[in-house]
């Protein structure tokens, strides 16, 4: 049997790889994001990584950018960090890590399989259909969205077996996949989970024998001790279940403590997206359009609806997407409809229909309730991504009933293939009928009809191969060859899948990457080029983030931590020039002290525009609440240059003036300037603030103020001045210590008991 599924595990691989046979030789690479943002900053962890650093701090992007305590990036992934090591600053290496991620899936589904009882062979055909899902064909271009769903399978794997054996080793297992998953994951995608996996384990729990006699039954604990029914057992059940959470839970948030820390301290004041997201933007924001839902039908219904003019709905195209194989739906439709009784597959349905509701949006008010009872759902955005766990359910009810599949081509369940053949001809009738609405609502172009030939062939070979194929099954002399036409089926949804999908997964590569790679610069070290930036840069049809391969420091690209301020700073120009070119620092014999608010921004900007230079205006960081080092504390007596600050009017100050330093060292954690000023003022270097990093001036530790809003801005005196600026993210290297160790100790004493069974 071991045999059997290795040899199913290399299928899947094989299954994964030929469909992307021109992703793997580079004719194709990845779109939209995977180019633009993702596959750059993976050649920046490659450069660091192959000079023994890890990405804490970027300069090159937005005047800087806290790049290690952002989730998405993976930067603190040692899964990531590994990879990109051994691959280097390429490409190529983005296309193996997309590609692991993608098959990581894929394998985890079949791991998952044989834990559920399910035979290898349906275990084959859900890994498949999962991993050519809209999760994958949707969120191409979205690697953390790829790594949450891909890692969730196996942390379910262990999370399952370690609950139902009250093991704790398999649910320290699955805290160290889970809190893997939110090291280089999407933030929202992971909160989700979270409850996935909670709700999960509630399902378990309620459908233990002893569960239902206490609580469905309705039976109070004196009843049953009047009945001399022993409790003991249930209350020792009961306790090494909550030992087996309280692990998983307690290992997975010190994997994740690294980056979850440092983007909880790190955000503050630098991004907006540390807090919470208004609640209108969370319900309304890429919501799943109620018309979208037509793409069960067919993968190509997201691209006809989302990418072809005029619209069909305002859902982008990654998140509009429910497709997933209809033998899959099938099967899981026919269990339900085979067991009655099993109340844990209609709990599972019933938890997969809450997220393809709450995907919905504002269409249905469950998202709004979700927002407003539980806090952490209110940190992100896009409420089409709870879709995901929807498909993700009718993979996990088609292996619950894949065993009843099994039974039946066995002859021993033919009551499961009469029902499979209705359900599967009910489905492709209603799938045809929502394909010929959408493709006669949407009203494509004449040039567009061999695609949606293609599409419309897809959707008849699919659905009503499936429902042919469901009611031969019946037949005994069709079942030793059901097993092969089905996995035929299954191959051939694949194929024509990945060709559909090919305007929202990918890009000619040589056209993307040819001259942007070529200007790839491998070092670190800024010094050489001093203090110059530019406000963009880019190659003719290169991604937007190629900055980030040249090692050019810029003021505007694509940067995940958005901050309002700096956008408002690009649209007032005498601003924005002024954190430009190689001189961009200014001194202020004076400056006003003003809170982060928008209005003294636009006051800023006038009072700039009207006196021909931008002035400098200072910002508390303990508005946000950054403590302030001990050599600066608030508590010490404020200097004069503080109190005039605090008097000063933003109406009244004077135009700033560049001044030339030398620049000593500029790298990506430490910069060291020298500078002289004409008297005593203020310094503002226009290099982003945020919480980690501390200022020496002259050998003493100095307090950082935030300048301008965005930038620095430190105190001086008349003279010459050495300022040495440092940063550390929250909690660093501790907590990256203690997460890294802690994977590699729940790795070895995995491999320590793997490794004496296959002796």
């Amino acid at each position: 049997m071991l045999d059997g599924w290795r040899k199913t595990a290399l299928l899947v691989v094989a299954t994964l790889l030929v469909p992307n046979a021109l992703l793997v030789v580079g004719v194709h690479t990845g779109k939209w994001d995977a180019s633009d943002f993702f596959c750059p900053y993976y050649t920046l962890i490659a450069d660091h990584a192959r000079q023994g650093q890890l990405l804490l701090w970027t300069p090159l992007v937005e005047g800087g950018c806290p790049a290690g305590v952002d989730p998405q990036i993976g930067a603190l992934s040692p899964l990531t960090v590994a990879l990109a090591a051994l691959t280097g600053p390429h490409e190529f290496g983005f296309r193996c890590y997309w590609l692991l991620i993608w098959g990581l899936g894929g394998l985890g589904v079949l791991l998952l399989a044989r834990h559920l009882a399910a035979p290898a062979w349906v275990g084959y055909l859900a890994a498949v259909g999962y991993m050519f899902s809209a999760i994958y064909t949707g969120h191409a271009e979205h690697t953390p969205h790829l790594v949450t769903m891909s890692l969730l399978p196996w942390c379910l794997w262990r999370l399952d077996v370690a609950f139902l054996q009250r093991r704790l080793r398999p649910a320290a297992e699955a805290g160290a996949l889970w809190g893997l998953a939110a090291l280089s994951g999407y933030p929202g995608l992971w909160i989700i989970g979270e409850c996935y996996l909670a709700l999960w384990l509630l399902g378990r729990f309620g459908g233990q024998k002893g569960v239902r006699t206490v609580f469905l039954q309705g039976r109070s604990v004196w009843f049953l001790a009047r009945k001399k029914i022993v409790l003991t057992p249930f209350c020792r059940y009961i306790a090494k279940a909550l030992a087996v959470v309280a692990v998983f839970l307690l290992v997975s948030l010190v994997v994740m403590s690294p980056v979850y820390v440092g983007f909880a301290v790190e955000s503050r004041g630098y991004s907006g997206r540390g807090g919470y997201v208004p609640r209108d933007v969370a319900i309304h924001e890429d919501a799943l359009h109620p018309k979208a839902l037509s793409t069960w039908a067919s993968p190509y219904l997201a691209i006809l609806g989302s990418l072809q003019e005029p619209r069909l709905w305002p859902t982008d195209v990654s998140l509009c997407s429910i497709y997933v194989s209809p033998m899959l739906l099938g099967l899981a439709l026919t269990g339900l409809w085979h067991r009655p009784r099993d109340g844990f597959r209609w709990f599972l349905a019933g938890l997969g229909l809450v997220c393809l509701a709450a995907a919905l949006g504002d269409a249905l008010p469950l998202r709004g309730w979700l927002y407003d009872l539980l806090p952490p759902m209110r940190y992100f955005r896009h409420s089409g991504i709870f879709r995901c766990y929807f498909v993700f359910t009718v993979v996990v009810l088609a292996l619950l009933a894949g065993r009843d599949l099994e039974e039946a081509l066995a002859g021993m369940a033919r009551g499961f293939c009469r029902r499979w053949s209705v359900v599967a001809l009910v489905t492709a009738i209603a799938a045809a009928a929502s394909f010929i609405v959408i493709c006669l609502a949407a009203r494509p172009a004449a040039k567009q009809a061999p695609t949606l030939l293609l599409a419309a062939a897809h959707a008849a070979l699919v659905w009503f191969g499936t429902a042919l194929l469901a009611i031969l099954s019946s037949r005994r002399r069709m079942t030793p060859l059901a097993r092969r036409y089905l996995t035929a089926l299954v191959i051939a949804d694949a194929l024509l899948t990945i060709v559909l999908m090919k305007p929202a997964m990918y890009a000619n590569r040589k056209q993307v990457w040819s001259a942007t790679e070529a200007a790839h610069s491998a070092s670190l070290d800024l010094t050489g080029q001093g203090l110059a930036r530019q406000f963009s840069w880019g190659l003719e049809g290169g991604p937007q983030n190629a900055c980030l391969l040249a090692k050019v420091p810029v003021l505007k690209c694509h940067n995940s931590l958005s901050n309002d301020f700096l956008k408002r700073y690009f649209d007032l120009p005498v601003l924005a020039r002024g954190a430009l070119g190689p001189d961009r620092l200014w001194f202020s014999p004076a400056t006003a002290l003003a809170p982060a608010e928008f209005e003294a921004l636009e006051r800023l900007g006038a009072r700039s525009s009207a006196v021909g230079g931008p002035c400098v205006v200072i910002s508390d960081p303990g508005q946000f609440g950054v403590r302030p080092s001990a050599a600066a504390s608030p508590q010490q007596p404020t200097s004069a240059q503080q109190a005039a600050a605090e008097k000063t009017a933003i109406e009244h100050l004077p135009a700033a003036q560049p001044l030339r330093a030398t620049v000593l060292k500029y790298v990506d954690r430490e910069l060291i300037l020298d500078v002289s000023c004409p008297d005593d003022g203020w310094l503002l270097v226009t290099d982003r603030w945020a919480p980690g990093w501390r200022v020496w001036l002259n050998g003493e530790e100095a307090k950082l103020w935030i300048g301008n809003f965005v930038f620095r801005a430190v105190p001086v005196c008349r003279g010459a001045n050495h300022l040495h600026f440092t940063y550390t993210p929250a909690g660093h290297p501790w907590l990256l210590w203690a997460s890294w160790i802690t994977l590699a100790a729940v790795a070895v004493a995995g491999a320590a008991t793997i490794l004496p069974r296959t002796r």
